[in-house]
């Protein structure tokens, strides 16, 4: 299955423009090389991913091209950020693919991160701190422009020479913000969530392919708490009953830093802070403190603010993938998944280069799983992952076991549906493999991901029968992409499509009438139901934006007349007013306030009406009492005057 180490030539041109000086990475599936733009002056360095389809699988060109164009829309969407590689060129030639992207002169976090089981002194607060402050801010911008990394790791964070600030690089597994799950999705037991652990750097909500902006905020607290215990995520101990992960008597550290900590990495991603905006307000009062220096981390400089004035007139190079000749030497057992390849500028030399985990499964699985692909289409992340790991050992040049041949035929097995085969392979490992844990990993993946694939299979079928269309769309799309599945799903999504546009076009029209009624709200949620796969699914994502803007123009003005009536003291219609508007509105939390001011300033008022009232009550009962003792209408009564 292996394609040639090196394609392309050292001194080859790429469109006539993109001439290859330095390999960095080579694998079964995809290439990195170091490349000068000689159209341009001085002709800068450049990083090129290469990523070849295998000719004997014939979906894997299809394949290939979905992952990288996946990527480069991505990278295309985020670009406008200092500390996210810009996109230079993409193009395909000869059933190849690549990506043109600035290069970064730095070194993979990776490589100054603790490992204790080498002897590393952990990081100190305020280090821990600095870096999560610097990625957060990343993960802030690009989760307002959609967008969810979905494979946030040490190596995917590159500490770039020029300014100490961390770049994040590769979008290849990145997914779009989902703001609207249908109802009717297949929910799990407690007692069946439970049975899921958080692996490595992905959360539960990942592992159900069902990812959030929060599974990115998940990972980077792991990261810290990684820094700071010099534990591996992979051995890291999990509450049995919680599945929380267990790691606060590993290290000394602040209550403040460690409840934000353990917030970030809740096993429930309702349980975490929901955006990186809201970590950055809970670590702002930690920034300013000097944090405690536990113990020092020789080699590494804790990051300073660079002002916003001092960043726009920084002009660095750029790189995406690996740390530079110069950064220090990666531990092997620290980073399992590193080959050994020839520097282009000594035969002698050898440096160790990370390969990302969709590189290695798309090298060794044809049917790549939906994570590697760049899209949101279900469980298969967490096979993907599970296969990646699994065959870490099968990328070391000349090397094989049998627990890895092993892994690998199970992995085959499940692919084409033969569950219990698959299981009974991935039991035979031996405890002394290398890949015995990750395949212990992949058996408990797989009992999973097989119950609940079963179970959103059956609820596909449950909802063609009662021709709720749209749900057998949203249960088909949880479905593991693998062939097994996809097999068994092409005859119902077959005779589902047509009924799918007729119910596409229905929501639509409901949209417009919403829209036309000034019900923004409305026409959004309809809009929000119409399946991507329809022939107007790409008009939805345009009308959304349309309408989310009217909406917030219509909120604007509905506070504005809260306000009016505010002004002349009629809090009760004030409060109506402000109920009306929209709660995924800026206005909103305005409203909230406003609500709570205009019902207390209501009350207040009442009582000052009650109190006015009793007060006039009591001068009249007053005044009839002196009326009464009038000695005037006495004496008449006595005299007998008038009589």
């Amino acid at each position: 299955m292996k394609a040639d180490a090196h394609p392309l030539l050292l001194g080859q041109l790429l469109q006539e423009r993109y001439q290859v000086v330095q390999v960095l990475s080579a694998g079964a599936f995809g290439q990195t090389y170091i490349a000068q733009d000689t159209e341009r002056l001085d002709s800068p360095k450049c990083v090129i991913k290469c990523l070849k389809a295998h000719n004997q699988h014939s979906n894997l060109l299809h394949i290939s091209r979905r992952l990288f164009m996946a990527e480069a829309e991505t990278l295309q969407k985020v670009h406008d950020h200092h500390q996210i590689p810009q996109l230079l060129a993409c193009f395909e030639e000869n059933q190849a693919f690549y990506l043109v992207q600035e290069w970064i002169d730095g070194q993979s976090l990776m490589t100054v991160l603790p490992d204790r089981k080498h002897g590393d002194t952990r990081w100190s607060e305020s280090q821990c701190i600095a870096l999560l402050r610097d990625v957060l801010g990343i993960l802030e911008f690009i989760h307002r422009q959609g967008v969810i990394h979905g494979d946030l790791k040490p190596n995917n964070l590159i500490r770039r020479h020029c300014d100490g600030k961390c770049v994040l690089i590769d979008y290849g597994a990145a997914h779009p913000v989902r703001p609207y799950l249908r109802p009717h999705a297949v929910k799990l037991a407690q007692s069946e969530v439970l049975t899921i652990k958080p692996f490595g750097y992905l959360p539960l909500e990942q592992l159900l392919g069902q990812p959030q902006p929060n599974s990115d905020i998940y990972a980077l607290g792991i990261i810290g708490i990684q820094a700071l215990t010099g534990i591996d995520p992979a051995n890291l101990q999990t509450n049995p009953d919680t599945n929380e992960v267990l790691w606060r008597n590993e290290v000394l550290v602040s209550n403040q830093l460690s409840s934000v900590l353990e917030r970030m990495v809740c096993y429930d991603c309702n349980s975490r802070y929901p955006s990186a905006r809201e970590v950055l307000q809970a670590l702002e009062p930690l920034s300013f403190a000097e944090a405690p220096v536990l113990v020092a981390f020789p080699g590494f400089l804790p990051v300073e603010p660079v002002l916003p004035n001092a960043i726009a007139e920084v002009l660095a190079d750029y790189s995406f993938l690996i740390p530079s000749e110069n950064s220090p030497a990666v531990n092997a057992d620290a980073t399992p998944l590193d080959v050994q390849i020839m520097s282009a500028e000594t035969e002698s030399e050898t440096v160790e280069l990370q390969m990302s985990f969709k590189e290695l499964a798309a090298a060794f699985v044809p049917d790549l799983p939906p994570l590697l692909k760049g899209v949101s289409a279900g469980m298969a992340a967490t096979n993907a992952i599970t296969i990646a790991v699994g065959l870490s050992s099968l990328i070391h040049v000349g090397a094989s076991n049998t627990g890895s041949d092993l892994l690998w035929q199970a992995t085959e097995q499940y692919q084409a549906g033969n569950f219990k085969g698959a299981i009974a392979l991935a039991q035979s490992v031996p405890k002394e493999s290398t890949v015995y844990e990750e395949t212990q990993a992949a058996i408990q993946t797989w009992r999973w991901e097989w119950h609940s694939a079963t179970a959103r299979f059956q609820s596909a079928q449950q909802a063609f029968k009662e021709s709720r269309w749209l749900d057998v769309a949203e249960a088909a799309r949880q479905i593991p992409d693998v062939p097994y599945w996809q097999a068994k799903l092409a005859p119902l999504l077959e005779k589902t499509a047509p009924k799918l546009e007729a119910e596409a076009h229905n929501l639509l029209q409901k949209a417009y009438d919403r829209a036309a009624s000034k019900d923004f709200a409305g026409a959004r949620n309809y809009l929000l139901q119409i399946p991507q796969q329809t022939s107007i699914g790409s008009q939805v994502q345009q009308k959304l934006a349309e309408y989310t803007q009217k909406q917030s123009i219509k909120a604007d003005a509905i506070l504005q007349k809260a306000y009016e009536r505010a002004a002349k003291q009629d809090f009760t219609q004030a409060v109506v007013y402000l109920r009306q508007i929209s709660e995924d509105t800026p206005a909103h939390k305005t409203a909230k306030v406003k609500i709570a001011e205009y019902t207390a300033k209501h009350r207040i008022k009442e009582e000052a009406e009650a109190l006015a009232a009793s007060q006039k009550s009591k001068q009249s009962q007053i005044s009839s009492a002196s009326s009464n003792l009038n000695p005037g209408t006495r004496l008449r009564e006595v005299v007998g005057v008038g009589n």
